[in-house]
């Protein structure tokens, strides 16, 4: 025979395992409900910025964004090349420069050893000449036996 607490026992199982089920089903729904929701949210969010880049893209032009864009490129290009020709010729004109500012270092170098000599020749000269004029003085003096004979005037440097 069926036991009829076994039924019982079985039928409150059951009921409660379909109550945890019922619970599981609705959390489920509740969650797919607010996800929903929200993806809904995005959805009208990115509707609204396509619109917003549509009329920035399209707006009033004339020719195609993409088209123009490489025009615009193309031309940019052209113009770093020119750019860098222009500054390789600097750079060549720069090492000219170089080379003569190096030139005129060596020869105001070679220009201030020919003073530096032209000015030991000069003291050189000085000091002779002032030797020779000490010698003239001293053949004057012994020429001359009366003091009273005015000496000349002698310039010094």
């Amino acid at each position: 025979m069926i036991d009829a607490a076994a039924v019982h026992t079985e039928v409150v199982l059951i009921q409660q395992a379909g109550a945890i089920v019922v619970s599981i089903v609705t959390a489920i729904g509740i969650i797919m409900v607010a996800l929903l929701n929200r993806t809904r949210q995005h959805a009208k969010v990115a509707a609204a910025n396509s619109v917003v880049v549509k009329n920035e893209v399209k707006n009033d032009h004339t020719t195609n964004l993409r088209d123009e864009s490489d025009e615009r490129h193309t031309e940019i290009i052209a113009t770093l090349r020119e750019l860098s020709a222009t500054q390789q010729q600097m750079l060549e004109t720069q090492k000219v420069h170089g080379r003569e500012i190096g030139n005129l270092h060596k020869s105001v170098g070679g220009i201030r050893d020919e003073l530096r000599g032209m000015r030991e020749d000069d003291r050189q000269q000085r000091e002779e000449l002032d030797e020779e004029r000490g010698r003239i003085r001293a053949l004057e003096d012994a020429r001359t036996p009366t003091a009273a004979t005015p000496r000349r005037r002698t310039r010094t440097t």
